[in-house]
């Protein structure tokens, strides 16, 4: 009867352990070393789509904090036109910089997103529209135009504060919604 009672409470404290262990939680943004889209022609498709949409929302006024046609930051900006492709990002820039893929400026395309700073600390982001040997244009909400497309490689303000480019498609896209 004690070996039973044994087993009887191993079973017991295995079984809560188990209960325990599917409660944990698990990061919300992971970046797997896998291409989460292998098929070329979907992610040019992906990046055609982004950068349309992105496009469609210039004039869109500022608003601190907007993630709505009614105004945008710029992470809201990012956020809005992501989101409507299925890509879940992070509220602010500093986050949304901390997952995905690192590129190079010379791989960088259409699509994917770029971070500034100052000082070790992200604080902007836009989406890249073109890039080009002289037009690395972005979609981005700037506090005084709004929702703009522009060259930065004509401003000295954006070109010393790049910090990073992420890939748009080492992004995980949710599943449960997208049917593409």
């Amino acid at each position: 009867m004690v070996v039973h009672a044994g087993i009887l409470r191993f079973i017991f404290i295995l079984g809560i352990v188990c209960c325990l262990q599917s409660c944990s939680s698990t990061p919300k943004y992971t970046y797997s070393k896998t291409k989460t889209h292998s098929d070329t022609s979907k992610d040019a498709k992906l990046r055609e789509i982004i950068v349309t949409l992105g496009r469609e929302l210039i004039g869109t006024p500022y608003r601190k904090g907007g993630k709505t046609e009614k105004g945008f930051d710029c992470s809201g900006l990012v956020i809005y036109v992501c989101g409507r492709m299925d890509i879940d990002l992070a509220s602010c820039a500093a986050d949304q910089a901390k997952c995905g893929k690192t590129v190079s400026l010379d791989h960088a395309k259409p699509g994917d997103l770029i971070y500034f700073g100052q000082k070790g600390h992200i604080h902007h982001v836009g989406i890249i529209s073109v890039n080009q040997k002289s037009n690395l244009s972005i979609i981005h909400s700037s506090s005084s135009q709004g929702v703009i497309e522009e060259n930065i490689l004509k401003s000295d303000y954006w070109i010393k504060r790049i910090k990073l480019i992420k890939d748009l498609s080492s992004y995980p896209r949710d599943k449960r919604i997208s049917q593409n």
